[in-house]
């Protein structure tokens, strides 16, 4: 309840021009962040912004009693520092056991992890496992250090390489000091037990399930915070979607290893036809032949008179199709699969529906 009426406050002050959005949150008018008893707040930097903060959770804690510990960035932050009293911090900073970066992650702010698998490795309890047991202990407490790991970050392939290695000298030799030599190799290890492997679990297919994940909460957890950022700062332009975007320089290390996997989960992420105004024609999954540009190999200035944007529903007019004539086999194919689509009332709706599984179903929401 406290958290809540903080968080009003906060909105209410940026709404009144107490305090400047971050350059980054201005469209999304995000101003903080909470996680258990962490808060992170989003301010422009001006002296003036931070100052107004600092009023406003002196009166949250004449309220409520507590108190917040506060980092600020970098603009003015001597005059600010020097104003306020507010310590400077530096990242990388550790939270929840993991750094906070805004670049790509490099071996070095990896060693926490390292070392983790380390310390479970080199413990004199783990020492004295039999091989069942040292398998066991790679498949669960390790793979949870890792796993933990890959929800958060793309791990980078050169620590990726040595937990793969530590985990290999140890569970063939039950330590990892001095020369050894596998008995089988580590990509036939990582098998399942039906492939005749040992069932360990790939880090580097995991840690690209997770960004998978990540793509499966886009477009269907579309009322999360992170996705309406997504939306309005990285899609802010009508004549992108996310799956014709095109990658900056300007996106973050994380921004571009998600586009990085949109080739791989196209073909899972299908759109049900309603009324087709969120299908686009050219580049959403919408027909079993996937994307149409691509089947029909059109060069990049070429859209057969069609915007390269149009929906279905733009292309429908009175039960008619308003496209090109069809003039090879392919066209004549996809002519006659638009006359088995009948648009109706109803909201597009997006399906995953990996390798031919069960379909799951959900409402395209905001997602364009």
């Amino acid at each position: 309840m406290a958290m809540n009426c903080l968080s009003l406050l906060l909105d209410r002050g940026a709404a009144e021009g107490q305090f400047g959005y971050h350059q980054q949150c201005r469209d999304s008018k995000l101003t903080h962040l909470c996680f258990a008893n962490d808060l992170l707040i989003f301010c422009d930097g001006s002296l003036q912004s931070v100052t107004n903060v600092l009023r406003i959770l002196e009166q949250f804690a004449e309220v409520s009693g507590l108190t917040v510990s506060i980092c600020l960035t970098e603009p003015e932050i001597n005059n600010i520092s020097s104003t306020t009293g507010l310590v400077h911090a530096i990242l990388p900073i550790r939270y929840l056991g993991v750094p906070l970066v805004t670049k790509k992650l490099s071996l070095a702010n990896c060693e926490p992890l390292i070392q983790q698998v380390k310390k479970k490795i080199y413990s004199w309890s783990a020492c004295s496992l039999s091989f069942a047991g040292r398998l066991l202990l790679i498949n669960t407490v390790i793979a949870r250090i890792s796993n933990f790991w890959c929800s958060t970050f793309t791990i980078p392939k050169k620590c990726i390489k040595i937990i793969n290695s530590l985990c290999g000298a140890y569970l063939w030799r039950g330590t990892t000091e001095g020369h050894h030599s596998a008995r089988v190799s580590w990509d036939t290890v990582t098998l399942s037990k039906e492939e005749g492997g040992l069932g360990i679990r790939d880090l580097n297919y995991w840690n690209k399930a997770c960004t998978l994940k990540l793509l499966w909460l886009f477009f269907f957890r579309s009322c999360s915070i992170w996705v309406a950022w997504f939306t309005k700062t990285i899609l802010s332009d009508c004549k992108s979607n996310f799956w014709t975007i095109k990658e900056k320089q300007s996106h973050s290390f994380a921004i571009k290893k998600l586009l990085r996997v949109r080739d791989l989960a196209y073909p899972w992420i299908k759109i049900k036809i309603g009324n087709g105004r969120s299908a686009r024609l050219w580049t959403n999954n919408w027909s079993s032949f996937g994307n149409i540009r691509e089947l029909l190999r059109l060069p990049s200035y070429s859209a057969l008179g069609i915007t390269p944007t149009s929906t279905l529903h733009d292309i429908h007019r009175n039960g008619v199709w308003l496209i090109w004539a069809p003039r090879s086999d392919v066209q004549v194919e996809i002519h006659a699969l638009l006359t088995t689509i009948t648009l109706n009332t109803d909201e597009d709706m997006y399906e995953w529906c990996p390798n031919g599984s069960a379909t799951l179903v959900f409402s395209t929401g905001a997602i364009y």
